[in-house]
């Protein structure tokens, strides 16, 4: 969704995302200017900035963002449980969930895509972020010791 140049200082963000998740992904790259470099940890801080924020339109990033990611590795364990849990969501994030996932999956096979992502999967891993693209996704960690430590 977006890519931080540190050489530059400077944050670019894809404006073809899905615009619910632009908000999350601007406070994700503005975690890397802010010196967090891990991308599960950056993930992590762009969700919680976006739930603490007076914008309804970051928090709603900030909580779809949140339960895409809860999801997924959800969804990996117990399909049928996630799935009910998306049944407790309003219409509109059904929605914007079924939007999201229809836009990555026409990217997911593509030849150019299937490169970067193997040429950034190596990038991460060379830069201390041993599980690569992988890292993104363990965010769920720190989201659910957080949820825990909330309750």
């Amino acid at each position: 969704e977006g890519v931080y140049f540190a050489l530059t200082a400077e944050a670019n963000l894809n404006v073809r995302t899905p615009a619910v998740f632009l908000p999350v992904a601007t406070a994700h790259e503005l975690a890397h200017s802010r010196g967090i470099a891990a991308e599960d940890q950056a993930n992590f801080a762009a969700v919680i900035v976006c739930l603490e924020s007076f914008d309804p339109t970051f928090r709603y990033s900030g909580y779809l963002s949140g339960f895409t990611a809860l999801g997924n590795a959800l969804s990996e364990s117990n399909r049928e449980l996630y799935l009910d849990c998306v049944q407790e969501l309003g219409e509109s994030a059904r929605l914007d969930i079924s939007d999201a996932s229809e836009y990555w999956k026409r990217y997911e096979d593509a030849p150019a895509a299937v490169a970067a992502v193997t040429v950034y999967d190596g990038y991460l891993k060379s830069n201390n972020q041993p599980l690569g693209i992988r890292t993104y996704g363990e965010c769920v960690t720190l989201l659910a010791e957080w949820v825990r430590k909330s309750t």
